[in-house]
């Protein structure tokens, strides 16, 4: 699970669960040096468990990474999936409230927030750069296949992102001048160590 901390809370996105009728949910705590806690039945026991029987397949497990300021990019995603689907499609969408399934939304990156499938196996990527600033920003990855129910990673973060603009560098070429004194420099090194 992930804790959503602005929320103090913890939140499980999964599409990793057993697909029959009956079936209830707890939560297990625990941590070192206390006793474990236990959460309450969802639903109670006295009511019916839930129905999870679908007529699609589900996806395999999706896995979701974000490296910041990396060589490549502001952020870097990564997804992973346990078995590479032939067709499958992976994109990246965004939260300040994960447990809320409605306040979550593509990625602004102009491409609706598609990766690309990598040269690596079962791995896709996206490099985002100028994310807009925020603050308690949650990311998950979501694959789709026609045919099978979407496979949603966890959320990863709270992030607190900041918008920066880097440095342009910009090259000059060296005057006439400065060549030939290089070219003396090297000369006069040469002499020096008697090559």
């Amino acid at each position: 699970m992930t804790y959503d901390k602005p929320h103090n809370r913890f939140v499980l996105n999964s599409t990793d669960y057993p697909l029959k009728n009956g079936v209830y949910f707890r939560a297990l705590s625990s941590a070192a040096s206390y006793k474990d806690s236990i959460s309450n039945v969802v639903p109670p026991i006295n009511q019916a468990g839930f129905n999870l029987t679908s007529g699609k397949p589900h996806l395999p497990p999706t896995r979701l990474r974000v490296l910041g300021n990396t060589m490549a990019a502001d952020l870097y995603f990564l997804a992973t999936v346990a078995t590479a689907q032939s067709g499958e499609t992976m994109r990246v969408q965004a939260s300040s409230n994960p447990a809320d399934e409605s306040s979550w939304n593509d990625i602004p990156n102009g491409n609706a927030g598609h990766m690309t499938v990598s040269t690596l196996p079962k791995v896709f990527v996206l490099p985002v750069n100028n994310y807009p600033a925020g603050s308690g920003i949650f990311f998950r990855a979501i694959g789709s296949l026609s045919g099978f129910t979407d496979s949603i990673s966890q959320p990863v973060g709270a992030f607190n992102l900041i918008s920066d603009v880097p440095p342009k560098v910009t090259m000059t070429k060296p005057t006439p001048a400065a060549e030939v004194m290089g070219r003396s420099l090297v000369a006069i090194s040469s002499i020096l160590s008697g090559e």
